[in-house]
Parts: structure tokens; sequence; C-alpha cells
């Protein structure tokens, strides 16, 4: 009986070398060597200075975060950009990140942590600048790891470091520290489309540990419409600890006509998520590159088709995994 499992079973192996499983995110390791921020060990309330952005209004769609915090060890500095987090690292007690702005009012919030508390500044500045369709942002809370963000787009369009930029409009912004491109720990990566395409984006953190690091925590932000009223966000959390594993985060849907895109996270909550989407989207995800299934990793989402839809020839697909390239 074992034999006979193992001979149904080995060619999925085979078919499949490069499928990655991800760590469940209840797993009592993970959650026990979950990372940690550092703060700083001064023992006076660090002194902070925001040299930029300084208020007013702007056209350039970035923001340059600068400024000093006295305590050197506070590392690393805490942004916060309309609701996002990120982080940068102190350098000699200075600091300097540009991110991307978004369309109408920003908030600025810097925090600089040490022993005896924190400070912060607060500042406010308007971007006359056009909305962002898609905004996607992937950090970590580690110093010394990688969690390299993936975008698959409809197209078939894998976007990343080495690819940063996409037909559709789709560029990525480097987790880039003074003169490096290539330095590990806390991100951000951000993703971002004017325009994106209609249809369905796929999401993936790749994760490297560096050095005695064994886990961290992966926080992913993903913004459709930004800067408008009908502007959706959503936070999702993910434990990482397997190096090298690859994991599908989110999928974001684009329907056209005007319809409000989804944000899905995939077997959230150990249930599988259901999408309704139409015969069109489903064409389009179905002969781009992004769709390859594979019935061993039950941790992806269902696909139906609207109510509406005909259903002739388009069955449901249950607990289709996506391969990782």
């Amino acid at each position: 009986m074992i034999l006979k499992y193992v001979n149904l079973l080995l060619p999925l192996v085979i078919s499949f070398p490069n499928l990655c499983y991800a760590t469940a995110s209840a797993n009592v390791d993970v959650l026990l060597r979950r990372g940690f921020l550092n703060i700083g060990n001064g023992t006076t309330k660090p002194v902070l200075t925001l040299k930029s952005p300084s208020g007013g209004w702007t056209l350039n769609q970035m923001v340059t975060v600068s400024g000093t915090c006295s305590d050197v060890t506070a590392n690393p500095i805490y942004i916060n950009i309309n609701g996002s987090r990120y982080f940068t690292r102190n350098q000699n007690g200075a600091f300097s990140r540009t991110f991307p702005a978004a369309k109408g009012k920003n908030t600025v919030i810097v925090e600089c942590r040490n022993l005896a508390g924190t400070t912060f500044i607060k500042r406010t500045f308007e971007a006359r600048i056009p909305s962002i369709g898609l905004k996607i942002i992937l950090s970590n809370d580690t110093d010394g790891a990688y969690t390299d963000l993936h975008i698959y787009e409809p197209d078939g369009s894998h976007v990343y470091w080495v690819q940063t930029e996409s037909p559709s409009g789709g560029k990525f912004f480097l987790n880039k520290e003074g003169d490096s491109f290539d330095t590990p720990g806390f991100g951000p990566y951000i993703y971002q489309n004017v325009k994106p395409l209609i249809g369905i984006y796929r999401i993936d953190a790749n994760y490297w540990p560096g050095g005695a690091v064994q886990h961290t925590l992966g926080r992913l932000t993903v913004i459709t419409n930004e800067g408008m009223p009908n502007q959706l966000k959503k936070d999702i959390e993910k434990p990482l600890a397997k190096p090298g594993e690859t994991v599908t985060l989110a999928y974001v849907v684009f329907k056209g006509n005007n319809q409000q895109p989804e944000i899905i996270v995939p077997a959230k909550n150990g249930k599988n998520s259901k999408l309704e989407i139409s015969k069109e989207i489903l064409d389009k995800w179905k002969s781009s590159n992004d769709y390859k299934s594979d019935d061993s990793n039950n941790e992806d989402y269902n696909i139906h088709l609207s109510s509406s839809e005909e259903t002739k020839d388009y069955s449901e697909i249950e607990s289709k995994s996506i391969k990782k390239n």
C-alpha cells in the first residue's frame, strides 16, 4: 500500500522540482522564533530632526524622508507614510530614504526609539500627481534577512529585483540604502503600476536569511486606487522561517468596467478563499504563463465564475496551486 502511494506521488515530485511549500503561520516553531525589532541602547531620550519633507506641496511622485537621530544605536528608524510602515537604517546618526508619494495629502511620521523612550515627528504635504492604481510594499522586521518581492502580472510578466519594469508600466523600487542596491534587512521592496492590467496579479515573497538569522515576519501592504475615494488597502503579515521558501502572500484582481478590485489572501485562517471572476479574466489568466497548476499544495484559493457567466466548459478550479518560478 505504501509503495502504491509512493508511485503516485513520485511523478508530481519529478514534474515540479522547483515547487516550494510555505511554513504554516501557526507553526509553533515559527511563533517562538519570530524576529523582533531592535531599539537603541541609549538611556537618554533621542533627539530627532526631520529635514525632508518640509511640508507644502510637490509635483514629484517620489518623496525623500531624511533627518538625524542623536542615538546612533537606534536602528532602524521607523517611518510611517499614510499608514504604511517602513524601516530605514540609522547611518551613524543620519538617515535618508526615498519613497513613492500618494495623490493628495500625505502624512509622514518618523520615529527614533531607544531604552529611554520614543521621539517622533509628524509632517504633511500635498502631492499633485496621478493616482496609483496598484501599489505593493513588502518589508520585514529583521536586519540581515532578504524578503524578495516578486510580482506576476496578468500578461505573464515577472517583475522583481532583476526585472524592474514591465511593458504595462509596472515599476519595481529596489531596497536601496545609501549607494547600495543590495542591502539585506527591513526592506521595503515596492512595486507600483499607475494603470494595472485587467486580470489577476500574484504577489510572492522569497525568504533568504543571512548569517545566523533564522526567521522573520514579512509584512505586505497592498493598495489599489491610492488617493481616490474608492481606495482599498490591506495589510498582511506572514512569518517566514524556512530558508529559500517562496510564499504566495496575496492575489489582486482587477475586473474592469469600473468594478472595485479585490485583494485575496490565500488560505486565510485555514480556509480557502473564494473569488468570483468573469469568464474573460479567467481566460486571460489560464492563457498566461502564471497559470501552472498542481494539486499537491493546499495553500491557494478557489476561483469561481460569476453566477451570471456561462459556465459550460469553465468548471470551478479547485485548490489549484501556482508553480513558483
